[in-house]
This record gives structure tokens, C-alpha cells and sequence, in this order.
């Protein structure tokens, strides 16, 4: 007997959240298994005693998504990230991780030349086996490149120069 001496049990949890005029997921968190009755289901999973275990003696300062990974490959246990993550948060040993906030995109500037992004990745861009570095300007209004060219070397010395040349500015 809940609310108001009326007995709800039996209606499904849908029905019932109308019947008592609660949003549906309330009504559904309230009907979840209290955490210590949780882990007995948790003893069905193979490996999963070994988990907490595992990671106090042998893992302790890996990350959950590394710590996920040698579970499977070197000890065979196979358990969705989610449920390690979850185990390990259940026994403190690893904190919930702040929920993140939206990405928000940026405006783009009105007018070109306000706003030029450089950028320089390494790489073996054509396959020769050797590492070029790639340089380019890019402006932010209308998305076009002033400049790109691979350096043997890291060439950032004079590379704005010659872009800002290039583009007439």
C-alpha cells in the first residue's frame, strides 16, 4: 500500500505511474531490485567474481576501458564494458566520470581571413615509408585552403608567411 491507502500492486508499471499520476520513470526506478539483492544475479556471469578481484591485485591503475580489454584478451572473460564499469563502481574502485557536457559548434566567422586554423599532422602520406609532415592553413569562413604542403621536416618557420602571400592578404 502506497500513496493514499490505495494498493497498486499487480497493475504493470506503466499503469500504475498513470494511476498515481507519476512519470513512468519514477515509477519504474522505485521498482528496481535494492542493490544488495543485484548481486546475486551478478554470480550467474562467468568470471565475474574475478573482476573486482583482478583489478584491486593486478590492475589497479589501468582505466576501465583498458582494464575491459585485458579481461578479454588475456584472461578470457568475456563481459560487456558497461557491466565492468559498473562492478568496479559498485566496489569503489573506480569513480562515476562527471557526465560530460554538449559539444556546441562554434560560428563561423563572417568575413575570410578573421579566423585561419593551421594544422600539421606527421604521417607516411605517401606510402614510401618515410614521415612527411603536412601543413595546412585553412580559413574559417569559407572553408578554404590557403595552403598545404608536406615537409621531410618540421617546417612551420615562414609557412604563414608564404599562405598569407598566397591568399593576398
Amino acid at each position: 500500500m502506497v500513496g493514499g491507502g490505495r494498493d497498486y500492486r499487480g497493475l504493470r508499471p506503466d499503469h500504475e505511474a498513470v494511476a498515481r499520476a507519476l512519470p513512468r520513470r519514477r515509477v519504474r526506478r522505485t521498482l528496481r531490485p535494492p542493490q544488495g539483492a543485484a548481486e546475486s544475479q551478478t554470480d550467474s556471469v562467468p568470471g565475474s567474481r574475478k573482476v573486482p578481484q583482478l583489478y584491486r591485485e593486478k590492475y589497479f591503475d589501468f582505466n576501465v576501458r583498458h582494464f575491459h580489454e585485458k579481461l578479454q584478451e588475456e584472461h578470457g572473460i568475456q563481459i560487456s564494458y558497461t557491466w565492468v564499469r559498473m562492478a568496479l563502481q559498485g566496489a569503489g574502485l573506480v569513480k562515476k566520470q562527471r557526465r560530460r557536457g554538449t559539444h556546441r559548434r562554434r560560428p563561423r566567422r563572417p568575413l575570410p581571413g578573421m579566423l585561419l586554423h593551421i594544422d600539421a599532422s606527421k604521417h607516411a602520406w605517401f606510402g614510401d615509408g618515410r614521415h612527411y609532415d603536412l601543413i595546412t592553413i585553412l580559413d574559417d569562413a569559407t572553408s578554404e585552403t590557403y595552403y598545404a604542403q608536406a615537409y621531410a621536416y618540421s617546417g612551420m618557420s615562414g609557412v604563414l608567411n608564404r599562405a598569407m602571400r598566397n591568399a593576398g592578404y
